[in-house]
């Protein structure tokens, strides 16, 4: 009886030590520090129970609960237990459980239950701010330009992720007006990254902005990855080119032979060296010419009020000639900060010539060819022993490079900063490869090619113009049409002059393969993109006086185009101008969506042809002939005299013109392409003896006059500078019927005001005046006078007029000889 008195206590207690005290804690686990944040190392902690029977021998695992396998937390071997030094990263923000437990068939001795354990944990997206160096900058009106951003990103608490932007947005008024479309990606380490970027500023990007009439532009980039975004934002403003941020647009270097390369005997005399700088504001620029890395000479130029500058390297010290091979001469700018490639010449000393070079092929673009202004790309044949490449851009031939670049490649793209700095939509360039061996020494050249710019027509994008008779065939076969390439509607019109009905459409599709389609349809007259047409303008305020080419007073004793009426397609023409009241018959506008207003060029052009004889202003051409405004085109922004227009309404334009009886028709505008639509309305209306006249173009280096210059209907315009030279060059006057005056011509601007401008619209202008002038006496002029030119304006009046009006010989003003016949 004793003997179990003894053993029931005994079995009693060892019982009670097999029950914890705590059955909840038997197995836990928990997380450092909570909540976390993505990306930071988070220290993982175990804690177990075993019943007191021995040492335990228990291994644990644990689960993150984000995916990752069970990771062994370590080996228990005594009571109670703590695991510590397991660490864990988690990837994506959330709440996630953690689980711990004994890990199968790795225990002597299994923990107390429950088992197994929980906990929670929060993980956090770090905080991402960016900053923008520099948050604003400024760029002139008008002008394509370059900014440097750099973005600073810190992430709070420190992390490392990634964020991508896929493209940057320029926003004027709370809505998108540009796009650049190239990635940006920001590799955060320890909380810090810094990415860079070279922000191409286009000028349509600054034309939708004054067009929306705001004076800024957000340039705006949003970075992000799964789970977090930032948004960084530089501010751009719009300013005169005296008033933007001083900065060097551009750099171009060139020997005396006007190339980026020369070859020079050794010792023999050095090279000239130039270097043409492009630049906004006003401000010290601070640089040094530099060869093979050596300096030469330190350039200190305050620079103000020009956009171009052209600097010499100093003779003294001029270039060392001495020592035999290649020898790379560079312009290094150190203020203000440089946001362009420095670009580098190269000349080669040499004591033998150039004979047993080896030709390089050109294959892309092919001679005459053209390139697309979106991504240009030219390519060429690798030439044996060549391991550089210089390519050359000009011209002109014999003329320095407009640009040049080398390249270990065979295939070259210029940078986006060109693409409309230094080359023009629709102009005709050279191009022209050298290829250099490793030590630098000459190997091969290529001949001369030619291409032609970004001369696809501009036009409205996902727009389409579909014609058919007009009637209620026409209507079934535009509806038909409608339906079959599935087309949004946006407006029909009627051109009577020609008996067509119209409809406006727009597509997803590509126009031009699209109007190829549709012009197959039974009943299509015609299908076509809807062209753009810009007027031919540009601002000057040099106040230098008109050049005299007319004799005003003798002329208008006798002639004052009295009862003809001009129309004048173009912007809107200022109708309270003093000069102009009582001169407008009608002002119509054409332009879908808005209303009539004053705009710049039309009210240029209106008064040089037909400003009054008051006794105030100017004197138009024809002052008592009648105009017929009509608003085709917008002004592209306020304050610059560029119009934009597209094919529907300068062709409603001049079907109105043809219905009113106008007897001359000015069409200051251009296109680089025919129109088809513009040009059946225009032989309509010359077959009933309207005259058209247009101008040639503005664009030097084309090689072709502007649409609808040349139409064999249009009486074509080039223009003269003041000192008499073709303008925009000796080509396209010879390509003229004629040319005119047309820099620093003053005429009428918008509120009563006068200015200057230039462009051959305004000599198209002046050309519009004297036929009127000739319509008013006879009625009628003659169609092979107005075509058979011998130069300038003045003798083809003189001979359209019969009277004589030049003040002085026309050889002192022609500058150009009698050009060639267009036809």
């Amino acid at each position: 009886m004793k003997l179990h008195r003894l053993v029931a206590p005994v079995l009693v207690l060892a019982a009670l030590a097999a029950v914890p005290a705590d059955p909840a804690a038997a197995v836990t686990v928990s997380a450092a520090p909570s909540p976390a944040v993505v990306t930071q190392p988070v220290a993982v902690t175990v804690t177990a129970d075993f019943p007191l029977v021995g040492a335990p021998s228990c291994t644990m695992e644990v689960n993150f609960g984000d995916g990752s396998p069970w990771t062994d937390a370590g080996t228990c071997t005594t009571t109670p237990c703590t695991l510590s030094g397991l660490t864990h990263v988690y990837a994506t923000p959330g709440t996630f459980t953690l689980t711990a437990r004994e890990k199968a068939g790795a225990c002597l001795t299994p923990p107390n239950p429950p088992d197994p354990g929980t906990g929670t944990l929060v993980v956090n997206p770090p905080a991402v701010a960016v900053a923008v160096s520099p948050p604003a900058f400024q760029t002139a009106r008008g002008a394509a330009a370059s900014q440097a951003l750099a973005y600073r990103f810190t992430a709070t608490p420190p992390a490392s992720l990634t964020l991508s932007s896929s493209k940057g947005v320029f926003l004027a008024g709370g809505r998108v007006v540009g796009e650049v479309r190239a990635p940006l990606s920001a590799a955060i380490r320890n909380g810090t990254a810094i990415v860079t970027e070279a922000v191409p500023v286009p000028v349509a990007v600054l034309e939708r902005a004054e067009r929306l009439g705001t004076p800024q532009v957000v340039y705006q980039r949003q970075f992000s990855n799964a789970f977090l975004s930032a948004t960084a934002l530089a501010t751009l403003t719009l300013t005169t080119e005296a008033g933007a941020d001083f900065r060097v647009t551009r750099i171009q270097l060139y020997f005396g032979n006007r190339r980026a390369e020369a070859e020079v005997a050794r010792s023999g005399p050095a090279p000239k060296a130039f270097a043409d700088v492009w630049f906004t504001g006003s401000g010290l620029l601070r640089g040094y010419w530099e060869v093979d890395g050596r300096r030469l000479a330190v350039v200190e130029r305050h620079l103000a009020a020009e956009r171009f500058v052209t600097l010499r390297l100093p003779d003294p010290p001029g270039l060392p000639t001495f020592q035999e091979g290649t020898h790379v001469l560079r312009f290094v700018v150190t203020e203000p900060a440089q946001e362009i490639p420095l670009p580098e010449a190269i000349y080669f000393v040499a004591s033998g010539g150039t004979a047993g070079r080896a030709r390089i092929v050109l294959l892309e673009p092919g001679d005459g060819g053209n390139v697309a202004a979106s991504r240009p790309v030219f390519t060429w044949r690798a030439a044996p022993g060549c391991r550089t490449y210089l390519v050359e851009f000009l011209e002109r031939a014999g003329e320095k490079p407009v640009f040049s670049a080398y390249t270990r490649a065979t295939r070259y793209t210029p940078p986006a900063f060109t693409l409309g700095a230094v080359f023009r939509p629709g102009g005709r360039y050279l191009w022209h490869v050298k290829g250099f061996a490793a030590d630098g020494t000459p190997k091969a050249e290529s001949a001369i090619g030619t291409f032609t710019f970004g001369s696809k027509a501009e036009v409205v994008p996902g727009e389409i113009l579909v014609a058919a008779a007009d009637d209620a065939e026409g209507a079934r076969v535009l509806e038909a049409v409608q339906d079959r390439y599935e087309l949004r509607p946006v407006r029909t019109f009627r051109l009577r002059s020609i008996g067509w009905r119209c409809a406006v459409f727009r597509t997803d599709r590509d126009v031009f393969r699209l109007s190829a389609e549709i012009r197959r349809e039974k009943g299509v007259v015609l299908a076509q993109p809807n062209y753009v047409f810009r007027t031919l303008s540009e601002p000057m305020s040099d106040l230098q006086g008109l050049g005299r080419e007319l004799d005003f007073e003798r002329l208008h004793r006798r002639l004052r185009g009295k009862g003809v009426l001009v129309a004048v397609i173009d912007t809107g023409v200022d109708t309270g101008h003093e000069d102009l009241r009582g001169r407008i018959r009608s002002a119509r506008n054409l332009v879908p969506g808005e209303a009539y207003r004053a705009e710049i060029h039309g009210t240029a052009v209106a008064g040089v042809i037909a400003a009054a004889l008051n006794g105030r202003g100017i004197e138009g051409i024809a002052p008592e002939a009648e105009l017929l405004a009509l608003r085709a085109c917008r002004q592209a922004a306020p304050g610059r005299p560029e119009g934009r227009c597209v094919s529907t309404a300068v062709a409603e334009a001049v079907d109105t013109a043809v219905a009113e009886r106008a007897g001359v028709v000015n069409l200051s505008l251009g296109a680089t392409v025919p129109d088809p639509l513009v040009a059946r309305v225009i032989s309509a209306g010359a077959r009933r003896g309207v005259v058209f006249v247009a101008p040639a173009g503005n664009v030097p280096g084309r090689g072709a006059l502007a649409f609808p210059a040349a139409h064999p209907d249009v009486v074509a315009v080039a223009g003269r500078d003041a000192g008499g030279r073709p303008f925009p060059d000796a080509e396209i006057a010879r390509m003229a019927d004629l040319s005119a005056p047309c820099i620093h011509v003053l005429t009428t601007t918008p509120g009563g005001d006068y200015n200057f401008l230039d462009g051959t619209s305004l000599a198209a202008a002046a050309v519009s005046g004297v036929v009127a002038l000739a319509l008013g006496r006879d009625g009628r002029v003659d169609r092979g006078a107005l075509h058979a030119s011998a130069g300038g304006l003045c003798q083809w009046a003189e001979r359209l007029l019969a009277m004589r009006l030049c003040r002085a010989p026309e050889s002192r003003r022609s500058g150009t000889g009698a050009p060639a016949t267009r036809r």
